[in-house]
């Protein structure tokens, strides 16, 4: 069997959590016999990965279909949910086409996430986000018909939550092609006796969805407990921002590596952050937590209830009560006995359900009802 991604660039795994997911996948695949293949938008062409020369009406199909015969494609991956030439109006019944979705469907919070930028970043930035917001009833309505028109011409939709399809459902997006299935995992077996006080924020640093300014308040207040740390760990637009913030604010034990791997920061901090207006997913969620990192997070996503179990695995704090997120880190700083039985009970949660060869049975049982001719 051969699988075709389309993503819009070579996948890098350190990149961001679509990228980390697609990575994960492909790698398990191949190991259990699956031929993985990636169509990109932009980037370099080798033996795996094939460019698209342009994207007008003709070449782009021409090129696809090209492609899956050249390869014998069984199986088309769109990772992003959205290109309308990867139909079967384009291509051929005998290729099945699985779309899939790693966003929030209702973008619940959009408002917060999009005004809360305004005066927070630059003039440019801040009218762009004012202009996406009074777009947004509009580009819901768009986004919502087209998945229903889409559903004729494809063979699976993919969504990250069982609550993402009730809320499809409330839209009137009612079809046995839509299917939840979350992402996955590689799972850790780090020692819990290399763990230190650390803090942890993993991922883009962005104000927009990620509320990465909220964090400079965080720790603000925490920063008295002078036996802790804080790592903020990524890389984005708001970084430099964020630097001077915290050097305006006189903050200190507070660090920004950048662009790492993630795996040494997770195997040494105890507390995970996930403060963000909204998450798809939160891939960085269940990659800590197999680390037995503690997360806490806003109630800003459907699947944060799939993931932890509050009180037992982690805090989901209501969004955005800014007061009750600080006081649930500083309860886990000063009770070092619920935050190791936390930790253990996170790293079972996710032990248990989102591990990567767990994740794979799903799928590969997917392409045997959609195709047949695989077996594991």
């Amino acid at each position: 069997m051969n699988v075709l991604f389309y993503t819009l660039f070579p996948v890098n795994p350190l990149s961001g959590g679509i990228e980390r997911v697609t990575f994960n996948l492909c790698e398990s695949f191949r190991r259990r016999g699956i031929g993985v293949y990636f169509i990109c938008r932009q980037g370099k062409a080798d033996n795996t990965h094939f460019i698209i020369p342009s994207f007008d009406t003709v070449v782009p199909r021409e090129f696809f279909n090209a492609i899956i015969e050249k390869l014998h494609i069984d199986i088309i991956i769109d990772q992003y949910g959205w290109s309308s030439i990867i139909s079967h109006k384009n291509i051929k019944p005998e290729v099945k086409i699985i779309r899939c979705i790693h966003h929030d469907v209702e973008e619940q919070f959009i408002t917060r996430r999009l005004l809360g930028n305004i005066g927070k970043t630059s003039l440019q930035r801040s009218c762009k986000s004012f202009l996406f917001w009074l777009n947004t009833p509009f580009r819901r309505k768009r986004f919502f018909r087209g998945l229903k028109n889409a559903l004729p011409d494809i063979d699976r939709l993919i969504v990250l939550s069982p609550s993402f399809i009730e809320r499809l459902n409330k839209r009137g997006i009612i079809s046995d092609k839509v299917e939840a299935i979350p992402n996955g995992v590689s799972i850790a077996h780090n020692d819990p006796t290399e763990k230190k006080n650390i803090l942890l924020f993993c991922g883009r640093i962005i104000h927009n969805p990620k509320n990465v300014f909220f964090l400079i308040d965080l720790w603000r207040r925490l920063q008295t407990h002078a036996d802790w740390e804080f790592v903020v760990l990524g890389g984005g637009e708001d970084l430099d921002q964020m630097k001077s913030l915290a050097k305006r604010k006189h903050l200190h034990n507070i660090s920004f590596p950048g662009y790492a791997d993630p795996a040494k920061y997770y195997s040494s901090a105890k507390i995970l952050l996930l403060p963000s207006f909204s998450e798809g997913f939160g891939m960085v969620l269940i990659e800590g937590m197999t680390y037995g990192c503690v997360p806490i997070v806003y109630d800003s996503s459907l699947s944060f209830k799939d993931i932890i179990d509050e009180g037992y695995s982690g805090f989901i704090v209501k969004s955005f009560d800014k007061s009750d997120y600080i006081s649930r880190c500083e309860y886990l700083m000063t009770h070092p006995e619920v935050l190791t039985k936390m930790s253990a009970n996170s790293k079972t949660k996710v032990d248990g359900l989102f591990s990567l060869d767990h994740i794979t049975d799903r799928w590969v049982k997917l392409f045997n009802e959609l195709v047949g001719n695989f077996t594991l």
